[in-house]
């Protein structure tokens, strides 16, 4: 779905761009709408997780911890960078089948306050746009496009943007200031998988776990960047999955042009409607 209108005219982006969900989020409901990931407290500190009493004993190897320190602190010290994603995504039905479904997009970043995403899912064609004052989301397809205001820093913007309008955007944990934290907010489990090939990379296999999530990251043994990442949502009905893959990284710095939107002139204007409750 690219756009929801109602009788007023109004859209909703947020039905398709749950696409993007912060990688770590818990389901919300058992529909396709995903809720973002807190920012949380890093292992080892007040605000952790305890483990799960399961019989087993968890793991939090610090060798782990500090790779992934090292492969997101390139990333929240990066002034620019955009990168190539590709998802898969389970979403259950009203008939209890589990869906899969694809998106893919093209992110570019430029800190402390600019994002533009183009992101592609079945016949959806969403073009994100937000340069430190406004969100603006366009639809060259469909020709219409909606603006709001928007918060000043692209952390505030990611929390604004999904609690106001419902707008989860690709990668999300990945594209805040402080990456590391998101993900290892309430760890109970960090390990290494061992090395394996992924598409004809060298990559490290990383294991982690909090409670009603699991997931994996893929190191390229290289470069330290993320090739891929999986996450199992074990709490909720049918454990749903989803993962996404990363290619291109690319730091270099853009001009901010690259990220202020300009309506095209045949597109109509409509407004958001406000995010689900």
């Amino acid at each position: 779905m690219a756009l929801e209108l109602n009788w007023a005219g109004r859209v909703r982006f947020g039905a398709m761009l749950a696409l993007g969900v912060s990688l770590l989020a818990l389901p919300a409901t058992t529909t396709n709408v995903f809720a973002q990931t807190a920012q949380g407290t890093p292992p080892g500190s007040a605000g952790a997780a305890p483990a799960p009493d399961n019989g087993t004993k968890p793991i939090m190897d610090q060798v782990v911890l500090d790779l992934l320190k090292k492969a997101m602190t390139r990333i929240a010290s990066a002034p620019s960078f955009s990168v190539e994603t590709f998802g898969t995504r389970e979403v259950p039905t009203s008939q209890g089948q589990m869906l899969t479904l694809f998106d893919s997009a093209d992110v570019e970043i430029k800190r402390p306050d600019k994002l533009m995403a183009e992101i592609r899912a079945g016949d959806s064609e969403i073009d994100v746009y937000y340069d430190g004052k406004t969100i603006a989301l366009s639809d060259d397809k469909a020709k219409l496009y909606a603006v709001a205001d928007a918060p000043a820093t692209l952390d505030a913007f990611l929390t604004d943007a999904a609690k106001t309008q419902g707008i989860h955007l690709p990668m999300a944990d990945f594209l805040a200031s402080d990456p590391y934290a998101q993900l290892t907010a309430g760890l109970t489990n960090a390990y290494d998988a061992g090395t394996t090939d992924l598409n004809g990379t060298s990559v490290r296999h990383l294991v982690f776990a909090k409670p009603g999530v699991e997931y994996q990251l893929w190191l390229d043994s290289k470069t330290d960047l993320p090739r891929m990442m999986a996450v199992t949502y074990v709490d909720a009905p049918r454990a749903p999955r989803f993962s996404v893959s990363f290619r291109d990284w690319k730091f270099r710095d853009r001009p901010d042009s690259k990220f202020r939107f300009s309506p095209n002139k045949s597109a109509a204007k409509i407004d958001f409607l406000p995010a689900p409750k």
